[in-house]
Parts: C-alpha cells; sequence; structure tokens
C-alpha cells in the first residue's frame, strides 16, 4: 500500500502531497508517538522535514488541563456510635 501511495505522489505533481509509513500496533500507540500528525497535520509535516533534514523538531506543547481541586474526605469520629444522643429516662 506504501509503495502504491509513493508512486501515485511521483506520477502527480501535487507539491504538497507526502505520503508518510509509520509503524504502531495501535492507532492509540500512533497517537501517542505523533500527537502533531492527529493535531495538526502542517505542524507534523514541517516537523517531519526538520527532522529529515537533520533538524530539531519544533517542540509541542499543550495546554494544561484544567484538574477541579480535590475534595477534603473528613473522618468520622467513631465516638458518635458508643452513646445514644437520647438520654435514658429508665
Amino acid at each position: 500500500m506504501y509503495d502504491k501511495r509513493e508512486q501515485e505522489n511521483r506520477n502527480t505533481q501535487m507539491e504538497r502531497r507526502r505520503t508518510v509509513l509509520v509503524e504502531a500496533d495501535k492507532v492509540e500507540d500512533l497517537k501517542e508517538s505523533y500527537p502533531n500528525y492527529f493535531g495538526d497535520v502542517g505542524y507534523f509535516i514541517d516537523n517531519l522535514s526538520l527532522v529529515t533534514n537533520g533538524q530539531y523538531p519544533k517542540e509541542y506543547n499543550m495546554p494544561p488541563k484544567y484538574l477541579p481541586p480535590k475534595i477534603q474526605e473528613t473522618t468520622l469520629d467513631p465516638r458518635w456510635l458508643r452513646r445514644s444522643p437520647f438520654k435514658k429516662i429508665w
């Protein structure tokens, strides 16, 4: 399939069309290895060009995710189980 795509690219005169061969066991692994490809194809191609020309790729930074503050757990005092809140009348 890769060879077929490469041949199609050679036969067409489209300047921006490129075929990239990558290997991964699962699509999730591919997304983890190439986050730029799934986020912005142009950015991925630019970084790939830099790497193939012996340069360092531009760093990809994701904005930090907002995490809500943790809810503090309160421990109950077990002494309330020992005594009845009601006064004994007998």
